[in-house]
């Protein structure tokens, strides 16, 4: 089994907001090393540079970079998918949290983590808003092709 490992990205929220998380972990009994990418002075560099290296050490990144908009380098979910990188994205809703909010966020889904280390290397998991209050990790399917339908000629 991988070590538990979560490595937060800048684009999720800042290295004070990761220290205030470790604090309310001390006592955890799924034992999760937590970084932030400026720990390894990474947060200014490209997802191009950091997630190849993080990978082969066993980290889960969360993020708020569902890859939606323009950036210099890769898309952070294809990269993570090509690197085999598991990665925990937070949804819209979770993103326009306030920085408290957004770990309260996490440590509501905290006793759903164990799956996330469980999975296979590479798979994407979303934190979402679970109606008014509560939140939840689920695990995304790999997309399913999409079916070409031949369209019938009705005038043979």
């Amino acid at each position: 089994m991988n070590p538990k490992k979560l490595l937060f990205d800048s684009c999720c929220f800042g290295q004070t907001s990761v220290s205030k998380l470790k604090e309310f972990l001390i006592e955890d009994e799924l034992e999760v090393e937590i970084a932030h990418l400026r720990d390894f002075k990474l947060d200014n560099s490209l997802d191009d540079v950091w997630v190849p290296k993080m990978v082969q050490e066993n980290w889960v990144v969360v993020s708020s970079d569902r890859g939606t908009t323009k950036s210099k380098g890769s898309k952070l979910p294809l990269l993570c998918k090509k690197f085999r990188m598991t990665h925990i994205l937070l949804s819209a809703s979770v993103h326009n949290l306030k920085s408290f909010e957004k770990v309260k966020a996490i440590l509501s889904a905290w006793p759903e983590l164990g799956s996330v280390f469980e999975a296979e290397n590479g798979t994407e998991f979303r934190l979402q808003k679970r109606g008014q209050i509560g939140f939840r990790l689920i695990e995304q399917k790999p997309d399913t092709p999409r079916l070409k339908i031949a369209k019938i000629d009705k005038t043979a």
